[in-house]
């Protein structure tokens, strides 16, 4: 039997049969066609150990699995802070009109500090919306909206419609964890 030995950054890697190459080397062109940016000690670190197709498979499906825990935990992380984000913007708010509440009372029109200066400003009054079921459709906005699941069935009936057509079908991957 033939062996082939495939270097990484002038190293060798490990030995692999003749077809066994062929996979790694094919696996190894993917990986950097579907991620560019990945930096050679993660591609190697990936590759390296992996003796056939399955094993390439397996390592990729955790790898795939790893990313989606840090987008979980990334969304629910990305929530605390818009919560954050919120509290902030809501006490900064309360602040600002206690402090204009209290110099409008105060009869202070200016409060004049060595990092600002603060002025009551009369404002115009706001929009307060009471009932908005009792307010006319002319004062509503209409906005189209695409309704993709109704152009889609009407496209799987048959229908020929101008900007819209089925794409090809594709496979996609179900992982079951333990």
């Amino acid at each position: 039997m033939r062996y082939d030995y495939i270097t990484e950054g002038g190293k060798t890697v490990t030995q692999y049969t003749v077809p066994e190459a062929a996979k790694h080397k094919a696996w190894r062109q993917r990986l950097l066609a579907d991620d560019p940016d990945i930096d050679e000690q993660t591609l190697a670190d990936t590759l390296e150990g992996l003796t056939d197709l399955s094993d390439m498979l397996r390592a990729t499906v955790r790898a795939a699995l790893d990313d989606e825990d840090h987008v979980t935990r990334l969304k629910l992380r990305i929530e605390v802070l818009k919560a954050r984000l919120h509290r902030f913007e809501t006490r900064a708010d309360r602040r600002r009109r206690t402090v204009a509440a209290l110099m409008d009372d105060c009869g202070v029109k200016k409060l004049v500090a060595e990092d600002f200066t603060a002025s009551v400003v009369a404002r115009a009054p706001g929009l307060t919306i009471v009932d908005e079921a009792d307010i006319p459709q002319e004062y509503f906005r209409m906005v189209p909206q695409l309704d993709k699941g109704r152009l889609k069935q009407a496209l799987k009936d048959g229908a020929a419609i101008p900007g819209a057509n089925l794409g090809n079908a594709w496979s996609s991957l179900t992982v079951r964890t333990t």
